[in-house]
């Protein structure tokens, strides 16, 4: 929300190959957080993040870790959060797993199981190996009860002859998980969603231009080393008969390892708050390394939104379409993406202390994620002077670690802070001194690489041979015209 999204796009690797050699075990990267339902983990440095989440009949999917081994197998790792009917001793819990896998699967050997303290809650490990398909699978499973009936899960399913490897591996990943704290007050959330509810009710059209602003050059940096830049460019503008507001975004960021990634961002939304459409991709541009050439990954997202529907789609490989999911209905504490941005000077007085809850759409889990926003009041800008009056506004995920923003009495930003990420405003000048070669660099080369990809789709489609006519037959017949 706001303009903490736009440094997550940008630091985020998208389906990104591993460069690890192929016999060694990789490190864990930096956590995955999930504020929404509490949780942090470590994923192996490498591996696949799927954070699309999937309900299931006694819990959901929360995250899959995947990797892929060969060209025909993979292993992976699932975090869950699940529930029972009633309440067990772990001990019992771990002797219902083992024994559910012996009822599912033929050939199952419990290698280990035993209760440990994971993530300072009861918990247990079970390893075990069991025949599918003929072929040998290593199964590893962690619980951790994070109250009477209630659990999260991190199963390991892969290739039984990787045990050496997976099973330390497994062990990392399970003891890297954090619990965030405890679940948001019910009634607390509920009357900070009902006061967000109320305060986008009072927006109007004319507000929403008043608080659009020209033109912004972000400078980006990553613990204190400047990577990079951000332009916002907001403004009056139509889309299909509809006057309403566009902001466009555009960003760039440089890797020490030389990898460059591109933001651009384009987001629409109506004067009545109604219509509402965006359009974001991140390209990374991969050096050369080794035996692998220069190569570009692409990563998608796109929505459009009529009242209380919405459509939506992403893609994370350039080789692959965009999946279109299911269209959702969206409640009244659905926040637009112009007025996330636009927030800090929408809010009126922002040295007054208070709370709002909301829902926005997130893609990589294709489904609604709960943003929190709390005005704090006074404050003063980290790392460097401000002007007298400063505010801060905080905006996180549900439990997670807040992201910061320090503005002035007009909602203008002088500095933000996500994590190792922090933008603040610079001089134009000062910013294409540092970045403008580099980008016009990085800049000729995706285009090259674009060129070179659609260049051999073209190829390969003209290759492939025109599909054979089929025979009409008596179901190919139109259906009769009704009678008048």
């Amino acid at each position: 929300m706001i303009v903490p999204s736009t440094l997550v796009l940008l630091a985020v690797v998208f389906g990104q190959p591993s460069s690890r050699p192929a016999d060694s075990v990789p490190d864990l990267a930096d956590p995955y957080v999930d504020g929404s339902y509490g949780v942090s983990i470590q994923p192996p440095k490498g591996w696949t993040l799927v954070r699309q989440q999937q309900p299931e009949s006694h819990g959901i999917t929360v995250l899959r870790l995947v990797d892929r081994v060969s060209t025909s197998r993979v292993q992976e790792m699932i975090l869950k959060r699940t529930s029972t009917t009633k309440a067990m001793p772990i001990a019992e819990m771990l002797d219902r797993v083992a024994g559910s896998l012996e009822l599912e699967f033929s050939g199952v050997k419990v290698l280990s199981q035993q209760v440990q303290t994971i993530a300072g809650k009861p918990g247990a490990v079970l390893a075990a190996t069991f025949t599918s398909e003929g072929v040998s699978q290593l199964r590893l499973q962690g619980i951790i009860e994070l109250r009477p009936q209630q659990y999260y899960v991190l199963l390991y399913n892969g290739p039984a002859e990787l045990r050496d490897k997976s099973e330390p591996l497994f062990n990392r990943v399970l003891n890297s998980i954090r619990l965030l704290g405890e679940e948001l007050d019910e009634a607390g959330t509920a009357a900070a969603s009902a006061a967000g509810i109320k305060w986008m009710s009072n927006i109007t059209a004319d507000d929403l231009v008043k608080a659009a602003r020209p033109e912004e050059f972000l400078e980006v940096k990553i613990d204190g080393e400047s990577v990079g830049v951000v332009i916002i460019q907001q403004g009056a503008h139509a889309w299909r008969d509809h006057p309403g507001v566009r902001i466009e975004e555009r960003g760039w960021t440089f890797d020490k390892n030389g990898q460059v990634r591109r933001l651009q961002s384009s987001m629409f939304l109506s004067g009545d708050l109604r219509d509402e459409r965006w359009k974001t991709s991140v390209s990374t541009l991969i050096p050369a390394e080794g035996d692998k050439p220069e190569r570009l990954e692409n990563a998608w997202e796109e929505g459009v939104r009529e009242a209380d529907i919405l459509l939506s789609n992403q893609t994370y490989q350039l080789s692959e379409p965009p999946h279109e999911n299911p269209s959702l209905r969206l409640p009244k504490t659905y926040v637009p993406r112009v007025i996330s941005r636009l927030l800090p000077r929408l809010i009126g007085d922002p040295s007054k202390p208070a709370r709002y809850v909301f829902t926005s759409f997130d893609h990589q889990k294709v489904g609604l994620t709960l943003r929190i926003v709390e005005l704090k009041g006074p404050s003063e800008v980290p790392e460097g002077a401000g002007p007298d009056k400063v505010y801060r506004i905080d905006e996180r995920e549900g439990v997670a670690e807040p992201s910061s923003l320090y503005v002035d009495d007009t909602g203008r930003l002088l500095f933000m802070q996500s994590g190792k990420l922090t933008m603040r405003p610079a001089p134009r000048e000062e910013l294409e001194k540092r970045f403008a070669d580099r980008i016009d660099a990085s800049e000729a080369a995706m285009a090259r690489l674009e060129k070179q990809y659609q260049e051999s789709q073209d190829r390969f489609m003209k290759s492939r041979p025109p599909p054979a006519k089929k025979k009409p037959d008596a179901t190919d017949k139109k259906p009769p015209k009704p009678a008048p």
